[in-house]
């Protein structure tokens, strides 16, 4: 307990070097250097969003970086209408 009053000041600060060792983290699993190839084999627009989230990781934060790359896939997607009409059906809320 006396450990715990007299460190409390210096524990505020293992939070900013443990947040940063997880974005380089995520940031380095999410960059496998095995898997270059087969990211360099995604369309354009997919890459982009991956380089993208990638670099908001490491620049801003992970929150904002998940956020903004999931906010451009969906609009992605959207544009694209790759989704068929006939897989969007109502959902039978009776059988639920």
């Amino acid at each position: 307990m006396l450990f715990s009053v007299v460190a409390a000041s210096l524990a505020g600060y293992l939070a900013m070097p443990a947040l940063a060792g997880l974005l380089i983290l995520t940031a380095w699993l999410m960059s496998e250097p095995s898997r270059w190839a087969e990211r360099m084999r995604l369309r354009a627009d997919h890459r982009a969003i991956f380089f993208m989230t990638m670099i908001l990781t490491v620049a801003s934060n992970l929150t904002i970086a998940i956020a903004v790359g999931s906010f451009a896939g969906l609009a992605l997607r959207l544009l694209r209408k790759e989704v068929e009409p006939e897989e969007w059906s109502p959902v039978d809320r009776s059988q639920l």
